[in-house]
């Protein structure tokens, strides 16, 4: 089965170029709500295909919650889907299709990008460019106790913050020479971040660390 999600502006050419090479079964399309009568008319053309699935999500493509509402759409579309996800990162604005090709790093999914007409080569290659997304992402590199470790820090935080490494280390029962390690080496990965200003360093999740988290869940 071919699923496909795809960022979705104004132009839509680069989306039924995708379909037409590659074939479909079902099409998520993510796009702005300037741009939703244009996915409702792509919904439109493309029902008269049967047994096809079709869903729009419609976000704020200028918000700055935009990446993570992108990623966690996929993230969760992945998690309902048993075939590979193909993610078309081509249409809509430059910050939808990077995070679409965020959301392939963190779900391990193929993301393509689809050549305008006008640049296309003449020796007959496919429009659709495949990006090589590694079969292995950061969650994957994480030890038992650093995944346990950002749960604990998730449960345990208020507003995400946690007022002190002593604070945490007690909850869990843990000293706090046990637990600076781990904490350095999350840090060092960008999914701890800890305000030295104060005596007793506060520290919270990064938002590529809550990603994350949704997708451990």
């Amino acid at each position: 089965m071919k699923i496909h999600i795809a960022t979705m502006g104004n132009n839509t050419t680069h989306l039924f170029t995708a379909l037409q090479e590659i074939g479909f079964d079902k099409v998520y399309l993510i796009t702005g709500k300037r741009f939703l009568k244009n996915a409702e008319e792509v919904k439109e053309k493309l029902s008269i295909f049967p047994n096809i699935f079709i869903e729009i999500k419609t976000i704020d493509p200028f918000s700055s919650n935009c990446l993570s509402i992108i990623i966690n759409y996929i993230s969760e579309v992945k998690k309902n889907e048993n075939s590979e996800l193909l993610i078309n990162i081509t249409g809509g604005t430059n910050l939808m299709g990077a995070a679409a090709l965020s959301a392939a790093y963190y779900t391990k999914s193929q993301a393509y990008y689809v050549l305008d007409k006008s640049f296309s080569t003449t020796d007959g290659s496919s429009p659709v460019v495949y990006i090589p997304i590694p079969k292995i992402s950061l969650v994957d590199g994480l030890t038992t106790t650093q995944k346990d470790l950002m749960l604990q820090i998730e449960k345990k935080s208020s507003k995400k913050t946690i007022k002190s490494l002593k604070e945490l280390a007690d909850s869990m029962g843990w000293t706090i020479q046990r637990l600076k390690p781990h904490i350095h080496n999350l840090e060092e990965k960008g999914l701890v971040q800890t305000d030295k200003s104060l005596k007793e360093h506060s520290l919270k999740l990064t938002e590529a660390a809550i990603t994350m988290l949704n997708n451990l869940k």
